[in-house]
């Protein structure tokens, strides 16, 4: 799939980043469960 409509709305938000999963790391829409820990490293990422 390609992120085309997030990246639009992500270079309209002031402050925020998009980050793409890579199919082979969460090729879902629940990135969160089906790689808990690739997602919560970005979610660290960002917060920090």
């Amino acid at each position: 799939m390609d992120p085309v409509s997030q990246r639009f709305i992500a270079e309209r938000i002031p402050g925020a980043r998009l980050h793409v999963f890579p199919a082979s790391i969460a090729g879902s829409h629940f990135p969160a469960l089906e790689n808990p820990g690739e997602f919560n490293a970005v979610v660290e990422d960002f917060l920090s």
